[in-house]
């Protein structure tokens, strides 16, 4: 009789298992809730981020823009301060050779040096004009022209200012 309820037993387990024991059923069920994904809460989550993403893209381009902006300012006020200084440079070489700024801001020079040689040789071809043309002694001939005109004159104080 033993033997009958052992088959009994085992008969009643294969009829209400038939695919596996008890625990491996109960184990798959319930896990099986806990692994299923909230595939709505995902969707939420992943547009909250795309969202925020998106502002933060978007603050990255103004700020990108006002970098650029800043650097074209920055270029521009440097530009503005070398002008400044080459016009305080031209006025001190000015006051120095007693060539007037407009003259001398026509010069093409780089330097303070370059544009100090070439108000000296402005300098010189003035006083040279200036005796020529003086009353003088008028009971000598005229001296000839000079061929050089002024237009020359510059050009030779420009080339030597810029060193060609």
């Amino acid at each position: 009789m033993a033997e009958n309820q052992a088959e009994a037993t085992t008969a009643e387990q294969t009829e209400a298992e038939p695919h596996g024991d008890a625990t491996e059923t109960t184990q798959t069920e319930a896990t099986q809730p806990d692994t299923e994904i909230d595939w709505k809460a995902q969707a939420r989550k992943w547009e909250k981020l795309a969202k925020a993403n998106h502002e933060k893209a978007e603050q990255a381009d103004q700020l990108r823009e006002k970098a650029e902006k800043a650097d074209q300012l920055q270029a521009r006020l440097d530009e503005l301060n070398a002008a400044q200084a080459w016009e305080k440079t031209v006025g001190k070489v000015s006051g120095e050779t007693g060539i007037p700024v407009d003259v001398l801001s026509i010069v093409k020079a780089d330097s303070e040096d370059k544009l100090a040689e070439a108000a000296k040789m402005l300098q010189t071809f003035i006083q040279d004009v200036q005796r020529h043309t003086g009353m003088g002694d008028q009971s000598r001939q005229p001296s000839e022209p000079r061929p050089s005109t002024e237009a020359d004159v510059m050009y030779q104080v420009n080339r030597n200012a810029t060193g060609a």
